[in-house]
């Protein structure tokens, strides 16, 4: 009986990798790719992963040039999942050129991404979602300049044309936590003006640091300089309610961190914004049972002693009073 002879399987190496994907990429259509090649596809990108450590720079960043033109966020998950791991792999190189990317395309003017005209929307899609999933598990990189330029993504005059992707960009924000606070912090320092054309701008800014603040990465030093810059939002944009309320909403999120600004900010406040720290204390006294929160009540009284604050404020105000003397209570009597 003859015995068989199995040769080993040959180990893939880099060239045959690039030369299978280039093959099988020329299948894709309207529609992606072929279902048969999906898993091919799959294997190729998972070979050049396993393969990168080893390649020289120029190899890196063609295998970065496969993976950019691969990546759909429409494409199958286990796809997905085998471009976001080689970008992983490439570490600094990879987050360097999804950033250079991103600097370019916002070159243009964006448009829709049902419009024809450019491809400026889709590949911003591109980045932020591919963005979103790689910048939380690569270690020791440096993603700052990736993350300034999703920054000014929020504060173009034509952020319109793009507003599909800001859910993207809130989860991709919200997952990197610490390291976006700064910029969007400063963001919203520089951008700072009361017209309402700014004050759409800071919102979207609000709105995503509100999120990114909960993310337990972020440090309370890091939320005590969000709420100094929050805090000078409160006394402004007075005529743009959801502004104000996603401001208030914002620093009743960040808790105790908040309270030092609040209280020194509302000693000196205007008789006609009480009612906006009155609505701030009262959101956050329903999650922080803290003594601090009785800290605001000695101000809130010398308030109703100004004979110029309205009915209306005096009504706010002996509410605020009493619902923080409540909590305080409650605070007492779960301590006995």
């Amino acid at each position: 009986m003859t015995e068989k002879i199995f040769k080993p399987e040959k180990k893939p190496d880099i060239e045959d990798t690039f030369s299978d994907l280039e093959f099988l990429l020329n299948f894709e259509s309207d529609h992606g790719y072929p279902e048969g090649n999906i898993p091919k596809i799959e294997k190729a990108f998972n070979n050049l992963r396993k393969l990168l450590p080893a390649a020289s720079l120029e190899e890196k960043k063609k295998a970065l040039l496969y993976a950019r033109e691969s990546y759909f966020p429409g494409n199958p998950k286990n796809l997905n999942q085998e471009i976001i791991g080689l970008y992983v792999e490439s570490g600094q190189l990879g987050i360097d050129q999804l950033a250079a990317e991103l600097i370019e395309v916002q070159k243009e003017k964006l448009k829709d991404q049902f419009n024809d005209e450019t491809e400026a929307g889709h590949t911003i899609w591109r980045i932020v979602e591919l963005a979103r999933e790689l910048v939380p598990k690569a270690d020791n990189i440096n993603a700052q300049p990736l993350i300034e330029g999703s920054v000014k993504l929020l504060l173009r005059d034509d952020y319109e044309e793009i507003t599909y992707i800001f859910q993207d960009l809130l989860d991709y924000f919200a997952a990197i936590g610490e390291p976006a606070a700064e910029p969007l912090i400063t963001a919203m320092e520089k951008n700072y003006n009361t017209d309402s054309k700014s004050a759409r701008k800071i919102a979207n800014l609000v709105t995503i640091l509100k999120n990114v603040l909960i993310n337990s990465n972020v440090k309370e030093q890091t939320k005590e300089l969000a709420s100094q810059q929050l805090v000078k939002f409160l006394n402004k944009y007075d005529r743009l309610f959801t502004f104000t309320l996603q401001v208030e909403e914002c620093l009743a999120d960040i808790g105790e961190a908040a309270i030092e600004s609040l209280i020194k900010s509302l000693s000196e406040v205007e008789d006609d914004n009480i009612r906006k720290y009155a609505d701030v204390f009262s959101k956050m006294a329903e999650n922080v049972k803290s003594e601090k929160l009785f800290e605001a009540v000695p101000i809130f009284e010398s308030k109703l002693k100004n004979k110029n604050v309205s009915a209306y404020q005096v009504q706010r105000i002996e509410e605020i009073i009493k619902q923080l003397k409540e909590v305080r209570a409650g605070i007492k009597k779960k301590a006995a």
